[in-house]
């Protein structure tokens, strides 16, 4: 009988052991954080002034991965908060036309790190990431559950569908014609700005003013407090001030006629040194989230 007894105690205590070593398995390939991995990020500014020149002539304008960092990073700089899970960081990878995202995020007080890899395309005016493989840590994930969980994620101008995630054109602060991934680039065609153009993009904003318009030259104004808050260059506080007492005055009136102001901020930008252009670009970059900085280039063309 005492046998029996110590051979029962001893299948239980293996079977325990096993069921330990498996939620551990499992917790290490959910909690692994990809600790090795190495992010290569580009500032923001790089980025704008290759688009900036790209504007003045149109064509295409070659994205590395570094470059399609530092703009996330900027997109992410305020992060994400959702159903308890929190992101900062975004961070990509570009290799053989395919695209690899990783998340590290926190749910609670668990670190974790989230994974997907897919093809990147633009069609009618949206970028569509199609995505082909998800994961959290090293488990692989199915890809309806994760996509019926992202659904909550949608938000203005990012929609998700049952196999993919469409970004509006519009999100994205500088105008372009198709986007194509080439082995470890993402090529873009740029639109060439010119006068007319700013005029037409600026006076949409305000002929077709709405609530939600005055709203987005409000936070604008306020976002430029910070901008003009984090630049030393007295030239560059003149600039940020002048820029906001004109959508202030857009505010009050929708039918300001603000394209004399833009062309004198301008003429400001053009006096400034190259060290002072980069101040205020990432004052910009740095203090102002992605609609603003759309409303602002396209109104003054900074």
């Amino acid at each position: 009988m005492r046998d029996r007894n110590n051979k029962i105690k001893h299948i239980v205590i293996s079977i325990g052991l096993l069921f330990c070593l498996a939620i551990g398995y499992l917790l290490y390939l959910i909690l692994w954080g990809g600790n090795y991995l190495i992010f290569r990020v580009s500032p923001a500014i790089n980025t704008v002034s290759k688009i900036n020149s790209a504007e003045k002539t149109g064509g295409t304008v070659e994205l590395s991965e570094a470059d399609v960092n530092g703009i996330i990073e900027t997109f992410m700089k305020n992060g994400i908060s959702k159903s308890g899970f929190t992101v900062n960081k975004i961070y990509s990878k570009i290799s053989e036309g395919k695209v690899y995202i990783y998340i590290p995020g926190r749910y609670g007080s668990l670190k974790v790190m989230l994974y997907c890899e897919g093809n990147l395309s633009y069609k009618n005016d949206k970028i569509n990431f199609v995505p082909s493989i998800f994961k959290v840590g090293k488990l692989k994930l199915s890809k309806s559950f994760v996509m019926n969980r992202l659904k909550t994620f949608s938000d203005d101008g990012i929609t998700v569908l049952e196999n993919s995630i469409e970004i509006d054109k519009d999100v994205i602060p500088f105008g372009f014609s198709n986007l194509i991934v080439d082995n470890d680039k993402v090529i873009v065609s740029v639109e060439k700005v010119t006068k007319e153009t700013d005029k037409s993009q600026a006076g949409v904003s305000t002929e077709e003013k709405s609530v939600s318009n005055e709203d987005l030259l409000k936070k604008a104004s306020r976002q430029l407090n910070g901008a003009h808050s984090s630049v030393k260059s007295p030239k560059n506080k003149d600039i940020i001030r002048r820029i906001q007492s004109t959508i202030n005055k857009m505010i009050q009136n929708p039918l300001y006629p603000y394209h004399k102001d833009a062309e004198e901020v301008k003429a400001m930008k053009n006096q400034l040194t190259q060290g002072e252009k980069d101040e205020l670009q990432n004052a910009i970059l740095d203090n102002m989230d992605t609609s603003t900085i759309k409303q602002i280039r396209s109104t003054f063309g900074i």
